[in-house]
């Protein structure tokens, strides 16, 4: 009886082998594809990171633009004012504060 069960055994041991291999073969694509997966994952995060810098940097100019237009303008309208109130009389000065910044 043992001798029959030996022989079966023996004539099933190829496919039980085949069978492993097989298995061995999809697990071995299966952590392949894993393995892609997470390069292509971390690859994109770092495109991700390098695009939200890029953005944060282009931020900070144009707002570092916009600060140096207002002082420039500011600039401006002080030396335009400056330059109408060295012309000018200091009565006519005096009376203009007062008529700008009089309370009514």
């Amino acid at each position: 009886m043992w001798a029959f069960i030996l022989l079966k055994l023996k004539s099933f041991g190829g496919w039980f082998a085949a069978g492993l291999l097989f298995l061995f073969m999809l697990l071995a694509a299966w952590i392949s594809a894993r393995k892609v997966g997470t390069a292509e994952a971390q690859a994109k995060a770092s495109d991700d990171r390098a695009l939200e810098r890029e953005a944060i940097a282009t931020r900070i100019v144009n707002e570092e633009r916009a600060s140096n237009t207002k002082q420039t303008e500011v600039i401006k309208g002080a030396l335009n004012v400056k330059k109408e109130n060295s012309v000018v009389d200091d009565d006519v000065i005096s009376k203009r504060l007062r008529e700008e910044w009089s309370r009514d």
